[in-house]
């Protein structure tokens, strides 16, 4: 009997895409460059805030340095900056940084509750309409990407992360 043999094709990837894998890799570049939130009980990243900022958009800012010490046992300095920022930055609510380094991104346009949280190389903006989009943007990061719960007003879970580094965000 006449036994039948199977030929198995591997799939045929474009060589730009391996060359593109390769010098990355000898480059150690990386795709998607991460945000060193926290290490080792330090912070390595600063809260910046912006002239203008509302009420409720320091308000956040303080409440995301608290929380963030909580989860990693660093203390979070908050500043308000107008010129630069330093590479590690969260930027919280609209303002000129928003403007420099996410000009994709027009909060005028934003309903009162509408809110982003967009990583672009080493910064992390947690932003939103005004009055209350960029406490919810905060409230949000902290509970979808840190795994903070707000069970009651009493009772809060803080998960403990030594390290905390932040991959790419668009949400």
């Amino acid at each position: 009997t006449a036994t039948k043999t199977r030929s198995f094709r591997r799939p045929v990837r474009p060589p730009g895409s391996i060359l593109l894998a390769l010098a990355l890799m000898l480059t150690g570049a990386s795709v998607h460059p991460k945000l060193q939130v926290a290490s080792g009980g330090i912070a390595r990243c600063v809260i910046v805030t912006q002239p203008g900022a509302t009420p409720a958009e320091r308000y956040a800012a303080q409440e995301l340095a608290a929380t963030l010490k909580q989860i990693t046992g660093a203390p979070f300095v908050t500043k308000e900056l107008t010129d630069d920022a330093p590479e590690s930055a969260i930027v919280v609510g609209a303002g000129p940084l928003t403007a420099r380094f996410f000009p994709e991104v027009d909060l005028a346009t934003f309903g009162g509750e509408e809110y982003i949280i967009r990583t672009q190389g080493g910064r992390l903006l947690l932003a939103g309409g005004r009055p209350r989009g960029t406490l919810y943007a905060v409230y949000r990061f902290l509970q979808d990407q840190l795994g903070v719960r707000y069970y009651a007003p009493w009772f809060t879970h803080y998960p403990d992360r030594a390290v905390l580094t932040l991959g790419s965000l668009n949400v």
